[in-house]
């Protein structure tokens, strides 16, 4: 996997043959009606409030007849939110040089993306056999896990036909798009994860993912990263040379946690089989190129000009040639083109995520590759340029069910005048490399603190995290004296439930000093943190003060949530996550009071089978029976510091609950 993007335009006139209703004569044909009599456009960024705060702009605008809009309106990253875009129908050279005049920086010349469809053939029967599902072992995929709805597919494209027999109720959102060709979103949409085992169409590889469908642009990848998509798919091209602000989009979605994943390119793409295309080669994109069914990278084997994409930036290949497709009015055919590889990838990675939702891009593209099969020798001429080889999906879900997660240890030691935080790592998320600095002091409770670290790790196979990590104040009492912390809020309680669609968050402050606001974030595996909301504070008060705000996107499965407080100098105090287990059939787990140094009460909505108490390196250390859906739970001879209690129903646990002692 290497990381980084740009943009291409292409003309597409795909001919593909219906094999719903079998064809007569030379079959019947579906024009793709794309045609890109397209309008050029300039990227900059402008200081203040825009156009409308610049006269000397304003005129310019006018006089050039210029459209200008937000390309990225929904990046939360102030230097995109800056960003302008100029289309214009003059001369490209004297426009560039009167926008500089009038204050636009930063100027980048853009095109509009087009989707990576190519020619399609002949194909006027049922299919009998679908040779890309069985090159990529879906049924041994499908063994270990069929996927679920809780984890989110977006598929950024031209448009779909969402009557079509293979997308009706298989996806949860999509956004309109005036763009008419809708045989090539369509055909990748269910790709990826259409309906399977309907007794209709076709099979996907996705099985029961759940589909998020957006328009063909680089916003659009935004309002997939901050809506709760997993992992989204671009089979499309936006340009043949690297572009700034749209690597920079490309780290903002990587930054909230999503996989991206795009098409290589079809042989013609910018020019060359050998040459790069974006997205697919920015930074933190997985770039997928095509194979036949007997791994050849050659469509017409012996024939080096019939091949899709090779380069330095392509991670892992898939079937792209003569590949089985559901099309718009419920017809099928076949088509050729990285478009209809890269879905296969998203819709292998939404199982591995399904089976593990904890997995990171890095440890993704690691199993990918690591069970990837080497094709270098059926492929000479290829070598190094088809990425680590071709995609296996079987053990790709074998792998990830198998998958070691990464676990810390410390240790805090004191030289001279230095505390020194020692880290190891186990499992299959081994440390290789570390490093650490303080950061903030953490309140965990009423009377209980801690310090919070950021450590970057690098893994034995070259992952590298970033993560905030706790030490509770236990470990540095006889090395540091915290007692004289003055934290700006006296923290009540802090909890969140499930309240039909959303997640309900409530907080309750007993005094308020200095207090500018409140910031919540969310996280679904403890290593990436974004932003929810921001709440004002009341500065300065001794009254009780209650606050909720809500999570409209929640998935199914537990999230995590935290609380930070700003005070007006800008210093931040970070509060103990708090979990919610949404959309499942789980308890809803209250404890009380918390911290506690004494004695529990802990109280739940459905029977359960039992309480299980851990401390913070994951030991059982309590297992209660309880017998109604309350129990009191004695704390004597647990040692100070951070547990985690869940409930089990069927052996399943639901509801973690972060207790202090």
């Amino acid at each position: 996997m290497k990381n980084y993007l740009l943009l291409i335009l292409l003309l597409f006139h795909a001919t593909i043959f219906s094999q719903k209703t079998p064809p007569t004569g030379t079959g019947f044909e579906i024009e793709d009606p794309i045609t890109h009599t397209e309008t050029n456009a300039i990227w900059g960024t402008i200081n203040g409030d825009g156009p409308n705060s610049n006269p000397a702009l304003d005129s310019l605008i006018d006089i050039n007849g210029l459209i200008v809009s937000q390309p990225l309106k929904d990046s939360k990253n102030p230097k995109l939110k800056s960003l302008y875009e100029f289309k214009y129908d003059c001369d490209i050279t004297e426009l560039i040089e009167d926008l500089k005049s009038v204050g636009v920086e930063n100027i980048e010349i853009v095109t509009t993306p087009s989707p990576l469809g190519i020619e399609t053939n002949d194909y006027t029967k049922v299919f009998t056999t679908d040779y890309v599902l069985d090159l990529i072992n879906a049924k041994e995929a499908w063994s270990i896990n069929k996927g679920n709805r809780g984890i989110k597919l977006g598929i950024s494209d031209s448009n779909f036909d969402i009557n079509h027999e293979e997308l009706v109720d298989k996806f949860s959102y999509r956004m309109p798009s005036n763009n008419t060709n809708y045989n090539h979103g369509t055909a990748v949409a269910i790709n990826a994860a259409g309906n399977t085992n309907n007794d209709l169409g076709k099979s996907s590889i996705g099985y029961d993912c759940d589909l998020m469908l957006y328009p063909m642009n680089y916003n659009s990848i935004l309002q997939a990263a901050y809506s709760g998509v997993d992992v989204i798919n671009l089979s499309w091209a936006s340009g043949c040379n690297f572009n700034p602000y749209q690597q920079e989009v490309i780290k903002e979605a990587l930054d909230n946690g999503i996989i991206i994943v795009a098409s290589a390119g079809n042989g013609t793409t910018c020019g060359g089989s050998s040459n790069f295309v974006y997205p697919a080669s920015y930074e933190g994109v997985i770039s997928v190129s095509s194979v036949g069914p007997n791994d050849n990278h050659e469509k017409i084997v012996g024939n080096p000009n019939s091949t899709h994409q090779h380069n330095s930036k392509v991670d892992i290949v898939a079937p792209g040639y003569n590949v089985p497709l559901a099309l718009p009015n419920n017809n099928y055919g076949t088509g050729n083109g990285t478009s209809y590889a890269a879905p296969i990838v998203t819709g292998t990675i939404g199982l591995m995520l399904s089976e593990e939702p904890n997995l990171s891009l890095c440890e993704v593209d690691y199993i990918l590759k690591k069970t990837s099969v080497n094709i270098d020798s059926l492929n000479p001429n290829y070598q190094g340029m088809l990425g680590e080889g071709r995609l296996d999906a079987g053990k790709s879900l074998k792998m990830t069910q198998d998958f070691a997660l990464f676990g810390l240890r410390h240790e805090v030691t004191k030289m001279e005048d230095e505390i020194l935080l020692t880290i190891e790592g186990d499992g299959c998320m081994e440390i290789e490399s570390f490093n650490y600095e303080f950061e903030k002091f953490i309140y965990l409770g009423t009377g209980a603190e801690a310090r919070i670290y950021n450590v970057t790790y690098t893994s034995i196979y070259g992952c590298e995290t970033e993560i905030d990590y706790v030490i509770e104040e236990d470990e540095f009492s006889r090395f540091t004296d915290t007692s004289l912390i003055v934290l700006p809020i006296e923290l009540m309680d802090f909890d969140a439930y499930p309240n039909k669609d959303k997640i309900e968050l409530n907080w309750i402050t007993n005094s308020e000093s200095n207090n500018s606001y409140f910031i919540t974030e969310k996280t679904y595996d403890g290593r990436f943190w974004y932003g929810l909301t921001i709440t004002q504070g009341q500065g300065n008060t001794s009254n009780q003060t209650e606050y909720q705000e809500f999570d409209f996107n929640p998935k199914v499965g537990i999230q995590y949530y935290r609380l930070i407080q700003v005070d007006y100098n800008d210093d931040k105090t970070f509060y103990y996550p708090i979990s919610v287990n949404y959309g499942k059939t789980g308890n809803m787990l209250s404890v009380y009071p918390n911290p506690s140094k004494d004695n529990i009460t802990i109280k739940w909505t459905n029977e359960a089978e039992e309480l299980l108490i851990y401390n913070q390196t994951g030991s059982l250390i309590k297992k209660i029976k309880p017998n109604n859906l309350e129990s009191k739970v004695k704390l004597n001879g647990l040692e100070p510091g951070f547990y985690i209690i869940n409930t089990t129903i069927e052996g399943e646990k639901f509801d973690i609950k972060f207790i202090i002692i």
